[in-house]
């Protein structure tokens, strides 16, 4: 078990918070079948409660001050930590200080390869951008229609859809001409 669970926290609400993450994962009830689960579970209760104790008495910045000088850390978050393998908030291994960490996210692979992925609605070969301002200039043009036969209020909501139509195409198209920048 990690004894510094809840070390790097310095406020109650994100110690309640990151207790709810934890209890989650840890509960016997999330683990059958495994019989450390309790065991785990009730010293990570016990980890909750001496920060709490922590936070409440104002103790906060001698733990600051042993979190810095801790020989561990995590390279999502950046925290600090003693012992243990993983890191509690983000489940990535830990790593010395002063060595690279060797941690590779998925999660960033995946994004990546989403936004370069085909889209689904792709039709008769039409590029989704192309399909994106199509959309948007019929939602314009019946918007107008509706404005010239007096129907005031489906006119003024459909300009407003067509307005987000081309802002959101136009954030996608700059999304992806920053992400290129940034990987190539």
């Amino acid at each position: 078990m990690n004894k510094t669970w809840f070390a790097h926290l310095h406020d109650e609400d994100t110690l309640r918070a990151a207790w709810r993450r934890v209890a989650r994962r840890l509960h016997p009830d999330a683990n059958p079948g495994d019989p450390s689960a309790e065991d785990r579970f009730k010293a990570a209760h016990r980890d909750f409660q001496r920060a709490l104790r922590r936070i409440r008495t104002g103790r906060t910045d001698e733990v600051r001050a042993q979190v810095a000088e801790a020989p561990l850390c995590c390279a999502g978050c950046g925290d600090a930590f003693d012992l243990g393998d993983e890191c509690p908030r983000c489940g990535i291994a830990l790593h010395r200080r002063g060595e690279a960490a060797s941690h590779h996210d998925a999660r960033v692979d995946a994004f990546v390869e989403a936004l370069h992925r085909p889209p689904r609605f792709d039709l008769s070969g039409i590029s989704s951008d192309t399909w994106a301002r199509a959309a948007a200039a019929g939602l314009l043009l019946f918007g107008l229609v509706h404005l010239k036969i007096g129907m005031i209020g489906t006119g003024v909501m459909m300009l407003g859809f067509a307005a987000f139509t081309f802002a959101a195409e136009a954030h996608q198209r700059y999304r992806r001409l920053r992400l290129d920048q940034l990987l190539g």
